[in-house]
């Protein structure tokens, strides 16, 4: 079992969703459209769990197979990781935080 977490300024994302090129490398289908209804902040929570799960895999942000990973939500809006490729397998809990300034996330990874 390991553990990941991670932190990002909110109005970062502000600026970087208007890269079409950022949204569509780091970002599945799903996601884009979750992002779109809920806005930057959701982009940004998105980003950290990502950024939390590699850091639980030990292999960096740049490594991470980006679109084998995708947050997803339940009916009652918790969010939980849906793996695929070289990720299937693995299972992780995921929580995300918001604030006014401050997204945070962390991973808890388990089948590594």
């Amino acid at each position: 079992m390991r553990i990941g977490t991670d932190i990002e300024k909110n109005c970062r994302f502000k600026r970087l969703l208007e890269k079409k090129h950022f949204i569509e490398r780091f970002f599945t289908g799903s996601e884009r459209e979750y992002i779109e209804k809920k806005g930057y902040k959701a982009a940004c929570g998105i980003f950290c769990v990502k950024e939390a799960l590699s850091k639980a895999m030990g292999c960096g942000i740049f490594e991470l197979e980006w679109q084998s990973v995708s947050v997803e939500h339940e009916k009652d809006g918790r969010p939980y990781l849906a793996l695929s490729g070289k990720y299937e397998g693995y299972r992780a809990d995921i929580s995300i935080s918001h604030a006014d300034e401050y997204t945070v996330a962390v991973c808890l990874l388990e089948g590594i």
